[in-house]
C-alpha cells in the first residue's frame, strides 16, 4: 500500500484521507502525520499515553511508542478537520478491534497466544515477507522455531532496534543487547515491531504445515525455504552468488 493523503469534500466538510501502509511503526505513522500537517508531534506522543479503554492494552506496561506498537492499524482512514492526536489514534486502535473479530479471539485461544504475542509475530512476519502468498509459511517458520525453542534470528527485530531499514547487518548489529535482538535472546522480542496487516496476523492463526525452520531471500522478493540448516546452507550459498 502506498501512503497517501488527499483532501476530500463533502457539502461544505472538508477532510483527509489518510493510508497508512502495513508495517509501518507508530514512529513512522507519527512522521507521516506530522509531514502532512495533520498532527503535532509533542501532542502525538503525548497521545500516546492517554487512556484508551480496549481490552487488548491491558496489561501492558511499556510507555512512549512501544505502548501501541502494532495496534495502530494500518488502513486507509477518513479524517475529520480538527481531530485531535487522541482522536486519531483512538480511529486507529477502534479499526484493529474491528479487524480483531471475535473469531480470531477464538483461534488464539485454540493456539494458547495472547493477542499481543500474536500482534508482536505478525509484525514480524509483516516486516520479513514481501510476497502475500508467502506469509502463512513464513509465520510457520517462526512458530516452529518458537516450538523448538530456537531463537527467531529476525533480522527485521534488529532493524526495529537500529530505528532503519539497513540492508546488510553488520556483526556490530547482530550483537546489539536490546531485548528485541532475537538473533540474541530466545522467544518473542518484548512487543511488536511494527503495526501488521490483516493478512499476517491470519498468517500467525493460521499459519501454513511443514516442518521448515529456516528462509533465505531469493532476490526477487519470495524466499527459499529449508528443514534442516544444511538445506539452508546450500540455499544461501546459491542465492547470494546471484
Amino acid at each position: 500500500m502506498k501512503e497517501i493523503v488527499e483532501c476530500i469534500s463533502s457539502g461544505k466538510v472538508a477532510g483527509y484521507r489518510l493510508a497508512i501502509p502495513e508495517g509501518y511503526t507508530v514512529k513512522q505513522i507519527e512522521d507521516l502525520l506530522v509531514q502532512k500537517g495533520i498532527a503535532d508531534r509533542e501532542l502525538f506522543q503525548k497521545a500516546l499515553g492517554a487512556n484508551y479503554p480496549l481490552s487488548f492494552l491491558e496489561g501492558i506496561s511499556e510507555t512512549g511508542y512501544e505502548r501501541l506498537e502494532g495496534f495502530l492499524f494500518p488502513a486507509t482512514y477518513e479524517l475529520r478537520p480538527g481531530m485531535s492526536e487522541e482522536e486519531i489514534i483512538k480511529l486507529m486502535l477502534e479499526k484493529f478491534q474491528t479487524v480483531f473479530t471475535p473469531q480470531l479471539q477464538q483461534r488464539a485461544d485454540e493456539v494458547d497466544l495472547s493477542v499481543r504475542e500474536i500482534i508482536t509475530l505478525a509484525s514480524i512476519v509483516e516486516r520479513e515477507a514481501k510476497l502475500e502468498e508467502e506469509r502463512p509459511q513464513v509465520a510457520a517458520v517462526f512458530l516452529n522455531r518458537l516450538q523448538r525453542g530456537m531463537r527467531l534470528e529476525s533480522c527485521a527485530t534488529v532493524q526495529y532496534i537500529l530505528g532503519k531499514q539497513k540492508e546488510t547487518l553488520t556483526t556490530k548489529d547482530l550483537q546489539n543487547p536490546s531485548p528485541y535482538n532475537t538473533y540474541l535472546h530466545t522467544g518473542l522480542p518484548p512487543g511488536p515491531i511494527a503495526n501488521p496487516g490483516a493478512s499476517s496476523i491470519k498468517a500467525v492463526l493460521y499459519p501454513a504445515d511443514g516442518d521448515y525452520l529456516f528462509f533465505v531471500a531469493r532476490g526477487d522478493g519470495s524466499h527459499q525455504f529449508s528443514k534442516t540448516f544444511r538445506e539452508h546452507q546450500e540455499a544461501a550459498r546459491k542465492y547470494q552468488k546471484m
